[in-house]
């Protein structure tokens, strides 16, 4: 995946995790997303990251912010506040 798709699959598990926890540490988010498995069961084959990568992505992400050392906690905004 390129250009504006690219990482599609990992912000999409991150906002979902951010939802499930609203605060959480950093490890547990990355063991999850190197854990996530589809509908059928089976491992995602998009989602997994690294810890570089997914520390660029939560800093890049409007919705989540770090809160201290490994802590982070997710924004829960609504849709009229991207407007």
């Amino acid at each position: 995946m390129a250009g504006i798709h690219q990482h599609h699959y990992k912000r999409k598990a991150m906002v979902e995790y951010g939802r499930m926890k609203k605060e959480f540490d950093f490890n547990d988010l990355l063991v999850f997303m190197n854990e996530y498995k589809t509908k059928e069961g089976k491992p995602h084959r998009n989602v997994p990251s690294t810890y570089a990568q997914l520390n660029n992505l939560l800093r890049a992400h409007p919705q989540f912010r770090n809160i201290g050392g490994n802590k982070w906690c997710f924004k829960e905004t609504s849709e009229n506040e991207n407007e």
